[in-house]
């Protein structure tokens, strides 16, 4: 049995849409710049954002389910246009009924939260990060298992990852996996206090870097697991791991260990050397502990 990626959809700080983030991608275009949806007082620290505003996401999210989907969070109204993009390219929209749908994000529909915080409300007891799995759901009817995955960066990663563990154990034939996140205050506050946000556009790697930019976007696969060779697959899973090392809450270790147990342990599953890797995507924040251990990693 093989996993095929039969379908993708993508929304960031590019455009919406694979065709928009490749044409983006390739003039060489960050999509880092001013903040011009988010409203805070930090307007120095240049950011990632979708250039739609909330109006014209929910039009788009209106349309696509073919009525009015209530009140949405952004995150959710983000998730919904690149989970439509992926459905449509698989030719699945409208026959959820037997997949799975495994989201990841971090804090979820938090927009919404802040909004409610803002307008003085008693009513808020709790905030539930699954809450834009939900929404994302009922836009495209019903699906028949939905879950949320909340590990930070790492989030959208590990839906994939489980995705597929449910695919090669049988319990489904095809499943939507991917993550989605709004830029909110809540996100830029965080970080700041944490004094790793770069004034200027980010520079992975370098001697000099100062931080990271943060963005929004969401990104959604549909995989389905085939017993022969698939025609209509845009390419397949081969491997994957994840692994802590339970260094530190929050910082890496220098030696990099969690890192390499995960890569080696991606590459074992596929059956590949690392001279056969012709591309690394690297998480890449531009903090100097973060960069460190990658590079070390890599280099291991």
């Amino acid at each position: 049995m093989r996993i095929a990626i039969t379908g993708y959809g993508i929304v960031s700080a590019l455009g919406i849409g694979a065709e928009a983030t490749w044409q983006s991608l390739s003039v060489q275009h960050s999509g880092i710049g001013a903040m011009r949806v988010l409203g805070s007082v930090h307007h120095d620290l240049p950011v990632g954002e979708v250039p739609f505003s909330d109006v014209e996401l929910k039009a788009m999210c209106n349309a696509i389910a073919g009525k009015d989907l209530g009140t949405l969070s952004r995150s959710a109204m983000l998730g919904i246009v690149a989970a439509n993009e992926a459905l449509c390219m698989a030719e699945c929209k409208g026959s959820t009924s037997d997949m799975a749908f495994v989201s990841g994000t971090t804090v979820g529909g938090m927009d919404i939260t802040e909004r409610v915080w803002r307008s003085g409300s008693a009513a808020i007891d709790h905030h539930s990060a699954g809450s834009c799995t939900d929404d994302i759901s009922r836009a495209f009817g019903s699906f028949a298992f939905a879950t949320t995955l909340s590990t930070a960066c790492s989030s959208a990663l590990n839906a994939i990852i489980y995705g597929s563990n449910m695919l090669r154990t049988g319990q489904y034939r095809r499943v939507l996996v991917g993550g989605t996140e709004a830029l909110t205050l809540f996100h830029l506050n965080g970080f700041n206090s944490l004094r790793i946000l770069d004034t200027n556009p980010c520079r992975p790697y370098d001697s000099h870097r100062a931080g990271l930019n943060l963005g929004e976007g969401a990104a959604y696969l549909v995989l389905e697991a085939v017993d022969t060779v698939c025609e209509h697959a845009q390419a397949y899973v081969v491997g994957y791991a994840n692994r802590c090392d339970a260094y530190h809450q929050t910082a890496t270790s220098q030696e990099g260990l969690g890192p390499q147990m995960a890569m080696r342990g991606a590459m074992a599953m596929a059956n590949v050397k690392a001279s056969d890797i012709d591309y690394i995507n690297t998480h890449g924040t531009a903090t100097p502990n973060n960069d460190t251990t990658e590079l070390t990693a890599l280099r291991a």
